[in-house]
């Protein structure tokens, strides 16, 4: 197993990370003292230095807190203080000034190339010496990201939920050699790239390594999460049972605070970013100490157990889950549970061991199992498999009562639940349900969320500046072009 500190880089790398982004624009990154094959990349030991700027940039500005964003979109999380970059997103008016747009896109992009420079130059041959089986490792884990990041984008910035659409996003798969204008490809194209790189990963990508790094079984669950996006429930639930039946060391933690606490070492990661207090920091997800709980998963997590709720102490007459998060005795420095620790402490009270995100975890993968399964079953059947794996994670939670729906309808309504219970202010995943289940019929999103008032606001416009430094990309339906 490799060492958990992946991240520490040489003073070439921290040149070649900071230099490759420096435009708003991803159509202007150019290669101009930036990592290439000739001048980086010469040997496994190097080669390893890339793959480690790879990883550091899921602790980029925006895309480290993108989850807080993203919950501010839906009906998770509400903000405390008003932040620039988040402007309009609490009531689903994102303009093409948008601060979180402009970086957070750029920030993909950059990623995507510094992905890209990693995998033309071991494809090349670019690092002698290397056995077939590391260097198909590295591959693996770099093409794993940049469909993870080019995952990101098409959620946020394209008609992800159909397949037919011109609404893809800008597919990068080339390292940038100077100035490239390109169209978006299609939602189908898209996802396409998408999947051919997380196969390529799931099949080549490492085992046994520490949950900062991407490994097959990594690249399988978010394969299952993608087909379930794509609206391929067979092929979901077929992925995401092999997860669930690992043997990577991966599995659910027996108890629910632990996932926090242990962070990228806990079981339940299947990737988070690494974070070592004022050593390796992740700090841009202290954000997450200006947001609150939403009225209506206040009332959700109320409604899980008899009684009415309260926060005093370890909390009481609520699900677990949001008494862990929000309690007196647990909310912790950052006023979220899910996020225990200080990146820096003047004050010498709380330990000081680093924020990190959880980009996946074993819980959304049985809940991702159960709604494939749902979704296949006939007629208006609630498939028994789909409300095993959701009392799964209930029991897990803290012995709250089994679900027993007497339809597919219902079990829908309880898996959408269930997953904004469990994954609050964590990914931004309860936003994309919202858009997904509109989209499949099964919800109104008006009727979550009334500031979600037409399908245009089910995503984000791309930039101006974006726009404006690329001519052929077409502006999403319903913000301005320039």
């Amino acid at each position: 197993m490799r060492s958990l500190n992946i991240y520490k880089l040489s003073g070439l790398l921290l040149l070649s990370t900071l230099s490759i982004v420096q435009s708003c624009n991803i159509d202007d990154i150019k290669p101009s003292n930036a990592i290439t094959e000739e001048n980086v990349i010469r040997d496994e030991t190097t080669a390893q230095y890339v793959l480690n700027s790879v990883y550091v940039r899921w602790r980029a500005w925006y895309t480290g807190s993108s989850a807080v964003y993203q919950g501010y979109l839906s009906n998770e999380i509400i903000p405390t203080a008003i932040l620039d970059e988040a402007e309009g997103m609490d009531v689903n008016n994102v303009t093409p000034d948008n601060q979180f747009v402009q970086g957070y896109y750029t920030e993909l992009y950059g990623l995507i190339n510094q992905a890209n420079w990693l995998i033309a130059s071991l494809e090349a041959d670019k690092a002698p010496g290397m056995s077939a089986v590391r260097k198909n490792e590295m591959i693996a884990e770099a093409k794993c990201q940049r469909a993870m990041a080019h995952f990101n984008l098409l959620r946020c910035f394209g008609q992800f939920y159909d397949l037919n659409s011109q609404y893809g996003v800008v597919i990068r798969l080339e390292p940038s050699r100077g100035l490239q204008i390109d169209a978006r490809k299609t939602v189908q194209e898209s996802y396409d790239a998408i999947i051919n790189d997380l196969q390529f990963a799931a099949i080549n990508g490492p085992k046994g390594v520490v949950h900062t790094q991407v490994s097959s079984t990594t690249a399988s669950a978010f394969l299952a999460k993608v087909y379930l996006y794509a609206g391929n429930f067979s092929a979901a639930q077929s992925e995401a049972l092999k997860v669930m039946n690992n043997t990577d060391s991966y599995g659910l933690e027996g108890n629910f605070k632990d996932i926090f606490l242990k962070r990228f070492e806990s079981k339940e990661t299947l990737f988070s970013p690494f974070a070592n207090g004022d050593t390796e920091k992740h700090p841009s997800m202290s954000r997450i100490q200006l947001t609150l709980y939403s009225n209506d998963l206040e009332q959700l997590a109320n409604n899980q157990v008899a009684g009415g709720g309260s926060l005093s102490g370890n909390g009481s007459g609520y699900d677990p889950r949001f008494s862990y998060a929000y309690a007196v005795n647990s909310k912790g420095p950052q006023f979220n549970g899910k996020y225990p620790y200080f990146d820096r402490d003047f004050s010498n009270t709380f330990p000081i061991s680093g924020l990190t995100t959880y980009q996946l975890r074993m819980a959304e993968i049985y809940l991702i199992h159960a709604e494939a399964k749902a979704r296949l079953a006939t007629g208006n059947t609630a498939d028994t498999e789909a409300i095993a794996d959701v009392n799964a994670i209930r029991l897990r939670a803290g012995g709250l009562s089994p679900i027993a729906p007497a339809n597919k309808a219902a079990l829908l309504v309880a898996i959408r639940q269930e997953k904004l219970l469990e994954l609050f202010g964590e990914n931004g995943e309860p936003w994309f349900d919202i858009v997904r289940f509109d989209r499949l019929g099964d919800l109104n999103a008006a009727t979550v969320k009334s500031t979600i008032s037409n399908a245009n606001k089910f995503i984000m416009p791309l930039a101006k500046t974006v726009l404006l430094g690329n001519n052929k990309l077409i502006q999403n339906p319903g913000y301005p072009s320039y």
